[in-house]
């Protein structure tokens, strides 16, 4: 059934490196693989390639007007593609981790990427081979290895109807530990300054909100 190869991760990033190399080039080369992060199981292109983005459409049968997150290695880099508007300091507590931020994009994403929004959601995964892959590449446009509306995927084996589709699945085994019932990040909404709103609780809603009304920002409910 699998047209994809499948590369089982290691437990270390040094020995890992022959696969973040793998991931790299096909993503360079307009592909779409399949990768663990520390929530669900995602499905990924550069956000660079329009085709691959097309193509993350496609698989997921996903609305082109939902538009789709970007992982980053970092949290500075995140001011190259976003608009900053919460302190520093929260924003390195909040990430890495399993919480996407949402804030008002800069010119230089790409503009094939979700082009009827202002707005750019960022994740940065607390997953080493992503963050990885992310630095020895380039960001990608991320969004979780299912069909649109199906539940999220906590091993391969629970998108297999998907692995046709796949240019290259990277195994990292069962997820869960710190999301087991495959609930996603936490999408928060800065862009309004002084302000958040939640989009998703997702799988750290109670300890996110604590930690940024910390910092008196006030929350929108609509």
């Amino acid at each position: 059934m699998c047209s994809a190869a499948i590369f089982k991760l290691k437990s270390t990033l040094m020995a890992n490196s022959s696969l973040i190399n793998m991931a790299k080039s096909l993503l360079l080369n307009d592909k779409v693989i399949a990768l663990p992060t520390d929530t669900v199981y995602g499905l990924a292109a550069s956000i660079d390639s329009t085709k691959g983005i097309n193509r993350l459409y496609e698989i997921k049968s996903r609305d082109h007007n939902n538009p789709l997150a970007i992982c980053l290695a970092d949290v500075d880099d995140i001011a190259e593609y976003a608009k900053i508007t919460i302190p520093k300091s929260l924003l390195y507590q909040l990430l890495p981790g399993a919480i996407t931020v949402i804030f008002e994009r800069t010119s230089k994403l790409n503009h094939s990427l979700n082009p009827g929004t202002k707005l750019v959601a960022i994740r940065i995964p607390n997953n080493e081979f992503v963050r990885e892959l992310c630095r020895q590449s380039v960001p990608i446009a991320l969004t979780s290895a299912n069909i649109s509306s199906e539940p999220s995927c906590l091993n391969i084996q629970a998108f297999e109807h998907l692995w046709p589709m796949i240019d290259g699945i990277f195994d990292g085994g069962q997820l869960g530990q710190q999301d087991p019932k495959g609930l996603g990040s936490t999408i928060v909404d800065f862009s309004t300054e002084g302000y958040y709103r939640i989009k998703r609780d997702g799988c750290v809603y109670k300890s996110t909100v604590q930690l940024i009304e910390s910092y008196h920002l006030k929350r929108l409910t609509s």
